[in-house]
């Protein structure tokens, strides 16, 4: 037997978000390398049990989907930002839901997984919080923006430090 590298997957979705989710899902299922397994959180927003069911049909022996049901009251008070949807904020809370993984990799429901993601998994946080990639629009720009979609959260060091509260 192949001694899987396990990775742990965070995504949000809501229930307009359902058919994305699953694609990429789906693409991250499609790429990945015999020695990976996917441990694959769905934090779903104020959505149904039929479109629990239907994310569960993409699981595989190593590929897991859990579904983390979830509500927004907890947010209602806080004023949202246009173009920021309010399940956006979740992401702040996502060390604290899934307390098993020292580090957690966050994906976005509207991206396409083209390759393996063992090599961003390994990526060595050192002391930092969190990872990502520089928003396209900084790359014009030259401003230094963070493309919010593909995180890799020091799950432990958050957690430690209580930054939930802090965020």
């Amino acid at each position: 037997m192949i001694n899987k590298s396990i990775i742990p997957v965070v995504m949000i979705c809501d229930q307009n978000f359902v058919m994305q989710t699953e694609v990429a899902m789906l693409s991250m299922k499609l790429n990945k390398k015999k020695d990976t397994a996917y441990d694959i959180f769905v934090i779903l927003v104020d959505s149904s049990e039929e479109h629990t069911q239907h994310m569960k049909g993409l699981e595989e022996e190593d590929f897991k989907i859990h579904i983390l049901p979830f509500t927004l009251e907890k947010y209602k008070d806080i004023k949202q930002i246009a173009h920021v949807p309010l399940a956006s904020l979740v992401k702040f809370d996502i060390c604290n839901m899934i307390p098993q993984y020292d580090k957690l990799l966050y994906l976005d429901g509207d991206i396409i997984v083209r390759e393996d993601l063992q090599e961003l998994y390994r990526m060595d946080l050192q002391d930092n919080y969190v990872a990502g990639i520089p928003h396209s629009i900084g790359i014009v720009t030259g401003e230094k923006k963070l493309n919010g979609g593909v995180l890799l959260f020091n799950a432990k060091k958050i957690r430690e430090e209580k930054l939930q509260e802090v965020f």
